[in-house]
């Protein structure tokens, strides 16, 4: 997959923020419900091809890339609240005050897995400056 952004800042660790205009594949997702902007949205990426401010580039990601990527932010958060659920039930019995606390709890934790992947999925360059346009 190949998306059109234009580098709108420059980052002191050789990073480059670039603005991509969500096409029609990215809104069957509803994460763009999240966005304050829902037409665009901002990555960073590390800038290999010595892009500036203002230029148009061309971002690829390969199709498994993005899997892995959807994995970590939607299967990962739903793994671990399934755990909370069944290891709840058998800590709590029929509890379910304390067994709903457990799922959320579990749920959180999930969440902030998440944000810890998010931050090694940078290092792993999923998404790639391609060229200048």
């Amino acid at each position: 997959m190949e998306e059109i952004g234009i580098v709108v800042d420059e980052t002191d660790n050789n990073c480059v923020v670039v603005e991509i205009e969500r096409k029609s594949a990215c809104s069957s997702c509803g994460l763009c419900t999240l966005a304050d902007d829902k037409s665009r949205m901002r990555v960073e990426l590390r800038n290999d091809i010595g892009a500036k401010k203002g230029d148009k580039i061309i971002i690829e990601a390969k199709d498994e890339n993005i899997f892995l990527i959807s994995f970590v932010i939607y299967v990962i958060p739903i793994i671990f609240f399934i755990a909370g659920l069944f290891l709840g039930h058998l800590t709590f019995g029929d509890n379910y005050i304390l067994v709903s606390l457990c799922c959320i709890m579990f749920l959180f934790f999930g969440f902030f897995l998440v944000k810890v992947f998010e931050g090694k999925l940078k290092t792993l360059q999923l998404l790639k400056l391609k060229s200048k346009r």
